[in-house]
């Protein structure tokens, strides 16, 4: 069989997500010199898909396939860099591999720029300039960027806001199969008419990002799941407000998140709720409304209130 013949069946395992199959076949290729295999060596190795995880060969296969100018392998290396994959954290490099990537034509290392520029990452921030290259990318299709120009006009970020400007832009990345306008638009409550999604499923996938490390993600699941009345959402938003893991830590924020789970009647919020009052985490300290609290948990069944609320008032009435 040809390098091309098995370069197709390799891509075409990969495509149905056969991985450990299409592992050996992509070996075959890069052992011929092929860099789009070798590309996709280091995606397997860098993902653990079908093969162990291995940060090591990932960066061996992506510089291979970079040297060549394979542009996703240039893009790669700048994610080795700013995630310190088998190399240590340098988001300068990052930002050389990622500009380096986008003059071969590579859209995920545009997007990336664009969001240096937006947080002020090695550059100094400026959303004038990512909203210019989101602009680029919309010219190419690109459902996320039309995501972030609308974005952009919603918050009025480096361009004057317009919320038909704003509506406009998210239903054209809707239109292109945007998840992230999808659930903007579910955010809002204008739940859009493709969206078939359960609460359910969307606090599993919430949850999923959270015990991955993908908080900032995890964050807007989180948040449709909890509004859509998922008491378990308001918990894990609790914790990454208490743990500052997908913004700055705020017990005040923490707070609000938990009272919010208690009115749907979770006990376990209402102990929670009544431990911040008894502390004063993110809210003045009050006895009295941490008792009431702790009353109204234990009257729901949760016995972990009965102790705090004696050790808070000396007595408990049963």
């Amino acid at each position: 069989m040809d390098l091309e013949s098995i370069l197709k069946n390799a891509m075409h395992e990969f495509d149905l997500r056969h991985y450990a199959n299409a592992l050996p076949l992509f070996a075959k290729c890069a052992k011929k010199g092929n860099k789009d295999a070798k590309y996709r060596l280091g995606i397997l190795h860098f993902n653990g898909w079908g093969t162990k995880q291995n940060d090591a060969l990932a960066f061996k296969y992506f510089t291979e396939a970079a040297i060549e100018l394979q542009p996703q392998a240039i893009y790669m290396l700048g994610r080795c860099h700013e995630e310190g994959r088998a190399t240590t954290v340098n988001l300068s490099q990052a930002y050389e591999y990622y500009v380096a990537a986008m003059h071969q034509g590579d859209q995920d290392a545009t997007i990336r720029i664009a969001r240096f520029y937006e947080q002020g990452i090695v550059v100094k921030k400026d959303f004038a300039k990512a909203i210019e290259l989101y602009v680029e990318l919309a010219k190419r299709d690109n459902a996320y960027a039309m995501y972030k120009i609308g974005i952009a006009y919603f918050n009025g970020d480096g361009i004057k806001k317009s919320l038909e400007s704003a509506y406009s832009w998210l239903n054209k990345a809707l239109q292109k199969g945007s998840i992230e306008a999808m659930n903007h638009f579910r955010l809002m409550g204008t739940k859009s008419k493709t969206d078939i999604r359960e609460a359910s499923s969307l606090l599993a996938v919430g949850k999923e990002l959270f015990l991955s490390g993908k908080h900032e993600e995890a964050k807007t699941y989180l948040e449709i799941a909890a509004k859509e009345g998922l008491s378990e959402a308001y918990h894990l938003l609790a914790d990454l407000h208490n743990e500052g893991k997908a913004s700055e830590t705020s017990s005040a924020k923490a707070f609000e998140v938990m009272q919010r789970a208690a009115s749907l009647g979770d006990s376990e919020a209402m102990f929670k709720v009544a431990k911040k009052y008894e502390l004063g985490e993110g809210v003045p300290s009050s006895f009295t409304k941490a008792a009431n609290w702790y009353e109204q948990a234990f009257a729901k069944g949760y016995l972990p209130a009965r102790e705090e609320l004696l050790g808070l008032r000396g007595y408990i009435d049963e």
